[in-house]
């Protein structure tokens, strides 16, 4: 219920939108079709070769203001399904005494994300890629933040030395995995791994195969991998 009134109040109707904000969305969102299979953090870097041109800083500081003055997104109900399931997801994989309890502030974030994806793009509308992107932010927040402790950052620290080193040493073997799973699925364009794939995938990176189940239930619990059927993943940071 939280969920839906949080979603409610960023998602204003959009019917009395002018037509010519419309068609710029629509225009906008068909320059950048072919680009929404691919992941944030792969659009973000910079290939080879290329010629970036820079934005002179105050040009840059007017499109800022201009767009936060005057360009107001609201949620799409796309966006709203995208952000909700996520949260969701997250509230439920952090239900444990251990874990700190995920409330309404981390919603709020990926909404003000979202809006701010769209805002930079001075987009009336809070498109699906627009959430997408910002719950590819929140995860990798989250990973990185907590260098993929058992629970993201947002639980219990480790006391003893040697602790940490053991939860260290486990965090970069999922965090490895991680990556090389993303990297794998987005050049098969595949996201969907088996038990028997993920254990030789594993073997390939030089995982220790003693943990493997642990690292699983983590990486499921933490929604990194979603069980989408017996003994079959899915990666979802692609």
């Amino acid at each position: 219920l939280l969920s839906e009134h949080v979603l409610s109040l960023h998602s204003r109707s959009c019917a009395d939108r002018s037509q010519s904000i419309a068609g710029g969305s629509q225009q906008s969102g068909h320059a950048d079709e072919d680009q929404t299979d691919i992941p944030l953090k792969q659009r973000l870097k910079k290939r080879s070769g290329e010629d970036i041109d820079h934005i002179p800083a105050a040009l840059l500081r007017k499109y800022v203001a201009y767009a936060r003055q005057f360009v107001e997104p609201t949620l799409s109900p796309e966006a709203c399904a995208e952000l909700k399931a996520f949260y969701i997801g997250l509230r439920e994989s952090h239900q444990s005494v251990e874990n700190t309890p995920i409330t309404t502030r981390q919603l709020e974030s990926l909404i003000r994300l979202s809006e701010a994806r769209a805002r930079s793009e001075l987009r009336e509308v809070v498109t699906k890629d627009d959430a997408l992107d910002a719950i590819e932010i929140m995860r990798h927040s989250l990973f990185d933040g907590a260098g993929m402790g058992d629970d993201i950052g947002l639980g219990m620290h480790q006391t003893t030395s040697s602790t940490s080193m053991a939860a260290a040493s486990k965090s970069a073997q999922r965090k490895k995995l991680v990556a090389h799973l993303t990297q794998v699925a987005h050049t098969a364009q595949n996201a969907l791994f088996t038990i028997q794939q993920l254990r030789s995938i594993c073997g390939e990176i030089g995982l220790s195969m003693h943990i493997f189940d642990e690292t699983i239930d983590a990486l499921n619990s933490q929604g990194f991998l979603l069980k989408k059927g017996a003994r079959v993943y899915e990666i979802a940071c692609m």
